[in-house]
């Protein structure tokens, strides 16, 4: 019997240090202006090391939680495309399960170009859903938001 208890406490022990784990994803934002009126946002994902996130392109049979990127609306910006993704993406391949998936360790950098359709001081917002994992687990995918100012 007391054998079970300390077992069960263990678990609960590792599952509480696992949820609190902080986040192994440091997350910069950036805004470069271009010519004219556009601009080009950069969402920096650096991760600790061991750690992955995901691309925002999955296969089909993959069962990661692709990265989200979701702006807020505002009139006067216009998004050019969507965003791409800049870093050393890596190819996971379980051959036994079936599954390929993409993903970026170490840095990636989410660009989105946009335009601004009227000259005035305005503010770019949105939020980042991802998901970040090890080789032997994974964190509940965690949703952060952002907020870049555009002169």
């Amino acid at each position: 019997m007391k054998g079970s208890f300390f077992g069960f406490l263990f678990l609960c022990l590792t599952f509480q240090a696992f949820s609190q784990k902080a986040d192994p994803a440091h997350w910069t934002f950036i805004v470069d202006k271009g010519s004219g009126m556009t601009y080009t946002l950069h969402l920096i994902a650096a991760m600790e090391s061991g750690w992955h996130i995901y691309s925002q392109n999955q296969p089909a049979e993959a069962v990661a939680q692709p990265t989200k990127i979701v702006f807020a609306k505002n009139s006067l910006i216009r998004l050019t495309g969507k965003a791409t993704e800049d870093g050393y993406r890596e190819t996971y391949q379980d051959k036994s399960a079936g599954i390929t998936q993409y993903q970026y360790g170490g840095k990636v950098d989410f660009v989105q170009k946009l335009m601004v359709t009227h000259k005035a001081k305005t503010t770019v917002t949105g939020t980042i859903t991802y998901q970040t994992c090890t080789d032997e687990m994974c964190l509940p995918p965690k949703t952060v938001p952002f907020s870049v100012s555009l002169e």
